[in-house]
C-alpha cells in the first residue's frame, strides 16, 4: 500500500468512528430541547455550540443542520412560552373578576350588616322609649329619649339586633355552590397554649390603644364598654358578653367570610375578615387588639374548619375580660371613701371592709398579667412554626391588594366603618 492511500486512510474515519460521531450528534440533537427549556437565557446557546463544536462529523453540513433544529428548537421553546404567558394572563383576568366579585359581597355584606344593625339598635330604642312612656292616661308619648334607653338595655339590643343584620348580610355572602370545608383536628395542648396568646395579644393592643387615646386626649374614653356594662346587670352582662356575641361574630367574620374567601388563598382570608372585626367594633379601645386577635381566630378556623373552636376562644376570652364589672361598685365606693377619711369626714377603719375585694382584685390582675406573659414566651418561641399555606392564586400578593383597594364595596365600606372608628377619638 503507497503512503498516500495510508494517508487517506488515517484522514478518512473508520465506520466505527463514523457510527460513533453520529451517535454523539444524536445525543446532542435529542438533547437541545431540555437544554433549552432548563435555560431562561441565551447562556444555553453557547453550551450547545460548544457541545456540538467538539463533535468531528462526517457531514459537512452536520453545522447547517445543527443550526437549523436549533432555530426549530428556540422558535418552538418561545412559541410555548407565549402561549404560557397568554394562558395565565388569560386565568389572571378570570381571577380578578371572581376576587372582585368575591371582595364586593363581603364590602357590601359588611357596610349592611353596620346599617341594619345601628338602624334596628336606634328604633328599638324609639320604640323601648315610647313604651316606657306609656302613662297611666294612656297617652304615647316618648318620656324616655332613645340614647337613655340604648344605654340601659345596651347588651340586649345590641346582640338582639346585631343576630337580625347578620342573617340579613349573610344573604349577600350565599355562593351558587357551597363551600366545602375540610374538618381537621387540633390537639389539645396547642389549643390550650392559645388562651395566653390571646392575652398576649390584647395588651399589645390596649398599649397601642392607649398611646394614641392619651394624645388624642379621649383616654377617658378608651374603656366605654366596660363602663357600660358596669351599669348592665352581671348575668346578662355574661350571657351577652361570653355567649351570644362570640357566637353571632365568629360566624359572620369567621365562617360566613373565610368560606367565601377561601378560593383565594389563607393571606386574604387572614387580613381581610380581621380588618372588618376590628372596625365592626366601631373604637379605638378595642381597634387594635381586634385585629390581632381577628387574625388568631382566622388562622385557626382556616386550618380547623371548626367555628367552635374560635367561639370557644373568643366566648372565654370575653368573659374573663367582663369579669372586672363585678368589682366596679366595689372600686366606686373605695374611691369614695378614701376621699371622706382625706377630708376628715369618716374614720379609716371604713377601708377595712374594702380588703378582701380588693386582694381578689389584685388576683384576678396578676393572673392576667401571668397569662399575657406566657402568651409573650409561647409567641416568641413558636413563631417560626407558624405557616402560612402557600396560595393557589395566579394573583400575587400585590395583584391581590391591587384588587382589594379598587373594589368599591370595600372602599365605601372602609371609609364608612373608618369614620365611626374615628368618631370615638
Amino acid at each position: 500500500m503507497s503512503n498516500e492511500n495510508i494517508d487517506k486512510t488515517k484522514e478518512s474515519p473508520t465506520a466505527a468512528q463514523a457510527e460513533e460521531q453520529t451517535e454523539k450528534h444524536s445525543y446532542v440533537i435529542s438533547d437541545l430541547y431540555s437544554l433549552i427549556e432548563e435555560s431562561q437565557n441565551c447562556d444555553v446557546l453557547e453550551e450547545i455550540d460548544e457541545n456540538c463544536n467538539t463533535i468531528e462529523l462526517p457531514d459537512p453540513e452536520a453545522d447547517a443542520r445543527i443550526q437549523r433544529i436549533k432555530d426549530e428548537a428556540i422558535a418552538e421553546y418561545e412559541a410555548k412560552k407565549a402561549e404560557e404567558a397568554k394562558e395565565l394572563e388569560r386565568k389572571k383576568s378570570e381571577e380578578r373578576k371572581s376576587l372582585r366579585k368575591t371582595f364586593s359581597s363581603c364590602g357590601w355584606s359588611v357596610l349592611l350588616l353596620m346599617g341594619i344593625w345601628m338602624g334596628l339598635t336606634l328604633g328599638v330604642s324609639v320604640v323601648a322609649g315610647i313604651i316606657e312612656g306609656i302613662g297611666d292616661s294612656g297617652l304615647i308619648v316618648l318620656q324616655t329619649s332613645p340614647m337613655d334607653i340604648y344605654m340601659k338595655y345596651y347588651l340586649i339590643i345590641n346582640e338582639v339586633t346585631l343576630l337580625v343584620a347578620v342573617f340579613i348580610a349573610s344573604l349577600l355572602l350565599k355562593t351558587k355552590e357551597p363551600v366545602k370545608v375540610e374538618k381537621r383536628g387540633v390537639a389539645f395542648g396547642k389549643f390550650l397554649m392559645l388562651f395566653p396568646v390571646c392575652f398576649a395579644i390584647s395588651t399589645a393592643g390596649n398599649l397601642i390603644s392607649n398611646t394614641i387615646s392619651m394624645f388624642s386626649g379621649s383616654a377617658e374614653e378608651i374603656d366605654e364598654l366596660t363602663q357600660i356594662l358596669s351599669s348592665t346587670n352581671v348575668w346578662i352582662a355574661f350571657i351577652c358578653t361570653g355567649i351570644v356575641a362570640p357566637i353571632i361574630e365568629e360566624l359572620f367574620f369567621r365562617k360566613m367570610l373565610i368560606d367565601r374567601l377561601r378560593p383565594h388563598g389563607e393571606m386574604v382570608c387572614l387580613i381581610v375578615p380581621s380588618l372588618f372585626f376590628a372596625l365592626f367594633h366601631q373604637n379605638v379601645g378595642q381597634l387594635f387588639y381586634a385585629f390581632g386577635l381577628g387574625l388568631l381566630f382566622s388562622h385557626l378556623y382556616y386550618h380547623s374548619g371548626r367555628c367552635s373552636l374560635t367561639i370557644i376562644l373568643h366566648a372565654v376570652f370575653n368573659t374573663i375580660g367582663t369579669i372586672p364589672i363585678l368589682f366596679y361598685d366595689t372600686i366606686f365606693e373605695l374611691e369614695d371613701a378614701l376621699y371622706l377619711v382625706i377630708d376628715g369626714a369618716a374614720s379609716p377603719d371604713i377601708l377595712y371592709e374594702f380588703i378582701v375585694p380588693i386582694i381578689i382584685y389584685l388576683v384576678y390582675a396578676l393572673v392576667l398579667f401571668a397569662l399575657a406573659i406566657t402568651g409573650i414566651i409561647l409567641i416568641c418561641t413558636n413563631y417560626k412554626k407558624i405557616k402560612i399555606s402557600k396560595s393557589e392564586s395566579v394573583l400575587s400578593p400585590a395583584e391581590q391588594r391591587a384588587v382589594f383597594f379598587k373594589t368599591p364595596g370595600i372602599i365605601i365600606s372602609l371609609i364608612v366603618t373608618g369614620i365611626l372608628t374615628l368618631a370615638s377619638l
